[in-house]
């Protein structure tokens, strides 16, 4: 069996979100991953102006697959430290379940394959439930514990 996962991120700023006319942050940290075969693979633009997608190729090994989403995530820094300093501005990433009153409830999704697909759900069972214990919490309301769950549009 083999798995990947993609992580969602935003790009945000410390004094408050950042408009569509910042739109060339974006592009910039497209235009520098692209120039990386490997990291063209790994960063692409997702559904809102300012989110960026972080993917894995898929593994059996969960450490190069963490791995692959820190490297991502490092080169993305990294291109947004060069770009404030160059421009005398302040973005960062953030995980979308960090963003508030954005309607995203998630951030992180796992696309398996595997040849047998009832064993791949029997031998997942004590992962997604440590999955599903993770995103029980909400970071938009503590009380309802399947908050992300109802909430999520995937």
């Amino acid at each position: 069996m083999t798995f990947g996962i993609e992580v969602e991120m935003f790009i945000c700023h410390p004094y408050g979100a950042i408009r569509p006319d910042d739109s060339d942050v974006m592009e910039t940290i497209l235009r520098r991953t692209a120039n990386d075969s490997e990291m063209a693979k790994r960063v692409y633009k997702d559904y809102y102006w300012n989110q960026l997608e972080l993917r894995s190729n898929p593994y059996s090994d969960g450490e190069k697959i963490m791995q692959e989403i820190y490297e991502a995530y490092l080169k993305c820094t990294q291109i947004l430290n060069h770009y404030n300093e160059e421009y005398n501005t302040g973005y960062f990433l953030v995980p979308s379940s960090c963003v508030n009153n954005m309607n995203t409830t998630c951030g992180v999704h796992i696309h398996m394959r595997c040849k047998n697909m009832f064993n791949a759900y029997i031998n997942s069972y004590p992962i997604l439930l440590a999955f599903m214990s993770h995103s029980r919490c909400s970071p938009e309301n503590y009380n309802v514990l399947s908050f992300r769950q109802r909430h999520n549009y995937h």
